[in-house]
């Protein structure tokens, strides 16, 4: 998931605030440690390079790229939890993804 996918969570009054304004810092450390793993040379590089890897505006992820990320997604795993161990708001962040008390019930 990147930064900019809207992850909620409960507030004091009830209503439902998503984790990267709750957790902005944390969320720009989670996402660039991820795109950093998944646009490496040797991950997802040339399967994302017209959308997640583009620079420092990155595009929606199309198909072969959720397909690269999705068979990549083990080895990026250990770098964004080494990054967000780094960043208690990230672990925070996290968290909240995670735990999310306002995420629609299937």
């Amino acid at each position: 998931m990147s930064a900019s996918e809207v992850t909620t969570t409960a507030t004091d009054a009830g209503a439902c605030q998503p984790c990267t304004e709750k957790h902005a810092q944390g969320a720009k450390v989670y996402d660039s440690a991820r795109r950093h793993c998944f646009c490496a040379d040797e991950v997802c590089r040339d399967a994302c390079a017209a959308t997640q890897c583009t620079g420092s505006t990155p595009k929606p992820a199309d198909a072969t790229c959720n397909a690269c990320i999705d068979g990549q997604y083990s080895t990026c795993l250990r770098v964004v939890q080494a990054a967000c161990e780094e960043d208690a708001d990230c672990l925070k962040y996290v968290s909240c993804k995670t735990d999310d008390p306002c995420a629609p019930q299937k």
